[in-house]
């Protein structure tokens, strides 16, 4: 193993006993590297070796004698089959699944995403619960619009994982770039077909005045910022869903909107009519508020590859296609 790579799993591994400590005050350091290994044999495939006490002493910066006793765990809970091959190695031949995701500590494991309001978020939060679907643990997903929002409670433990677009999570690493880590990236147009602005009807672009803004959606914000950047605008802060109304109603001016949730007739649906939709300059690129990603916190160990293993870029898209094309149910 490289040595960028062990001083990152160390890294890891003394960032989550720091959580523990703070949390609890008193750590069980052996528990913790047990369930660390729990976590890499899940991963691992059968038929594949398994790393010495030596490697595993220097992965986590551990004792011998602590790594002797985290297997030692893993051995009383009969969890795995392992087999000796003399200077080869020890070598994985069958797992317990249940018990082996019961020590990892993946008991519940859960996620978010955006509010499945358009047609694609529903069928992108479908493609997530079907690639959930088959593993020995309780899974949920839960829904909150806002990606500071999803990445706040990924940091408070809430959540395991969360779905946001490229745009915002680039945004987000760069402000805790220590905290949030992209796991995995998603096709283009996994996440939303694109942005275009509101505004009141019969309204001049030269006219508006103010224009809603939602800090915990770094996309939205960041696009607001970029196309009214005019120091005579005023930037209102308010509810990413309640813009529309805000605009109808006068409140603001004009925002800018998922075109996914134009295109299903939210505007219809709060009788919203005497709106007019406009579409974004063409000289802006959007692939990445285009694009979902996968958020993790690299203090829970190995998530990142687990989520890996599981979410398969090509099924969800053809899974999204299927849900969208109504061939297949929505799972929410």
């Amino acid at each position: 193993m490289a040595m960028s790579q062990i001083r990152r799993n160390l890294n890891k591994f003394h960032q989550s006993i720091n959580s523990v400590n703070a949390n609890a005050g008193k750590t069980n350091i052996t528990d913790i590297v047990a369930k660390y290994i729990a976590r890499e044999l899940l991963l691992l495939d059968e038929g594949s070796r398994i790393p010495t006490v030596d490697e595993y002493e220097e992965r986590f910066g551990v004792s011998r004698g602590t790594v002797q006793k985290a297997l030692a765990i893993v051995d009383d809970q009969k969890v795995v089959e392992l087999r000796k091959r003399g200077v080869l190695g020890t070598f994985l031949y069958g797992k317990n699944l249940t018990r082996l995701w019961q020590l990892s500590g993946w008991t519940n494991l859960t996620g978010a995403g955006a509010l499945p309001s358009t047609k694609r978020q529903e069928a992108l939060s479908s493609a997530i619960y079907v690639a959930f679907g088959n593993i020995q643990t309780s899974f949920n997903f839960a829904y909150l619009q806002g990606a500071y929002r999803r990445v706040q409670g990924m940091l408070a433990d809430k959540y395991d994982f969360v779905v946001t677009s490229k745009g915002a999570a680039e945004y987000l690493i760069q402000e805790m770039p220590s905290k949030v880590r992209i796991a995995l990236e998603l096709e283009p147009y996994s996440f939303l077909s694109g942005y275009c602005i509101i505004k009141q009807k019969g309204f001049p672009n030269r006219m508006i005045r103010r224009v809603g803004i939602d800090p915990n959606s770094p996309d939205q914000a960041h696009l607001t910022r970029r196309l009214f950047s005019s120091p005579s605008i005023e930037l209102v802060e308010m509810y990413y869903a309640r813009m529309p109304t805000a605009v109808a109603s006068g409140d603001i001016d004009a925002c800018i909107f998922n075109q996914d949730a134009i295109d299903r007739g939210v505007l219809e649906y709060y009788s919203l009519d005497s709106l007019d939709i406009e579409d974004i300059p063409v000289n802006l690129d959007l692939s990445d508020l285009t694009r979902a990603v996968i958020l993790i916190n690299p203090k829970n160990y190995m998530i990142d590859k687990l989520v890996v293993k599981l979410i398969n870029p090509n099924q969800v898209a053809e899974i999204q296609r299927e849900v969208m094309n109504g061939k297949r149910l929505p799972i929410l």
